[in-house]
């Protein structure tokens, strides 16, 4: 009989359940049994070993199977979790991104809340620069007549002075002589109350028609026209002597009678006997055109 060959020693495997040789090794070596040759033996033996050796290539090829799909199940396994890991980690990044787009949106709401309140502001603003201006160019109206109400009060409401030389002291248009000048309409006929101003005649040819347009260049003199020589109710002028001629009315204001006194002289009024009108003074009545200097006027002023 041959002898057995001893098993090796491997914690995690054992042969055949019900048998410690394998069917290889009982069969080889049953074969010969009655036989003694040592040669036979020898060959007996290798076959045992090799055949326990081949079990145990099998049972390791087996493991190694078992193995590669324990592996592939810790692959899978491992796999799954970095999936899962992945997949949370997407899910956060998510959240995270909903969380931040949220937030962008809460912050882009309030910017436009801020756009909102400032384009407000800017048309309040806006009206308020409106009705400001609205006011002061109101105030700035209201100013310009102001100013023209004094300047008209004082170029033309400004009272005439009858002092030597004050036809040279003279520097206004205009200037007022009295108020309340009564008019006639025909001898002994009163008409309308006059305001008469002395008034600068232009420089240059004199005529009937520059006395008329001097007396209607101030839009502030209601219905103005030239004072009548002597004792004319001629229409186009005033007569404010009645029938007593020259300039009696204007006489009596100043204070002096005699028409030529110096202080008549370049006062001239408007007549068709004279072409440039009758200017008092010395010598008077003198022709307008033939009188140097600067000529004076005298034009009344409807108070209705």
């Amino acid at each position: 009989m041959c002898q057995s060959i001893q098993e090796p020693t491997v914690p995690w495997f054992r042969l055949s359940e019900g048998s410690e040789r394998s069917w290889s090794e009982r069969s080889w070596c049953e074969g010969f049994k009655h036989q003694n040759h040592q040669g036979k033996q020898h060959v007996c033996t290798w076959l045992s070993r090799t055949a326990t050796y081949l079990e145990i290539s099998v049972m390791v090829a087996t493991l190694i199977l078992f193995a590669q799909k324990e592996n592939a199940s810790l692959i899978e396994a491992g796999l799954r979790q970095i999936t899962n890991t992945l997949e949370a980690r997407v899910a956060m990044g998510t959240a995270d991104q909903r969380h931040a787009l949220a937030l962008q949106q809460s912050q882009f709401a309030r910017l436009e809340a801020k756009v909102r309140q400032i384009n407000t502001l800017k048309a309040r603003h806006a009206l308020e620069l409106q009705r400001l201006e609205s006011r002061f160019e109101t105030l700035e109206a209201e100013m310009q007549q102001n100013f023209s109400s004094i300047k008209t009060e004082l170029e033309y409401n400004s009272v005439c002075s009858w002092l030597s030389g004050w036809q040279q002291d003279q520097v206004l248009q205009w200037c007022k002589v009295g108020a309340g000048v009564q008019a006639y309409s025909a001898t002994d006929r009163p008409s309308d109350k006059v305001t008469l101003y002395r008034v600068m005649l232009p420089h240059g040819h004199l005529d009937w028609s520059v006395y008329q347009n001097v007396c209607t260049s101030w839009q502030g003199c209601n219905g103005g026209k030239p004072v009548a020589y002597f004792a004319h109710y001629e229409n186009g002028t005033f007569n404010i002597d009645n029938n007593k001629g020259d300039i009696n009315t204007t006489m009596n204001w100043v204070g002096t009678d005699n028409v030529d006194a110096a202080k008549y002289e370049q006062l001239c009024v408007g007549d068709s006997v004279w072409t440039g009108g009758c200017c008092y003074g010395p010598h008077a009545c003198n022709d307008g055109n033939g009188v140097s200097g600067q000529r004076y006027a005298l034009c009344g002023c409807s108070e209705h």
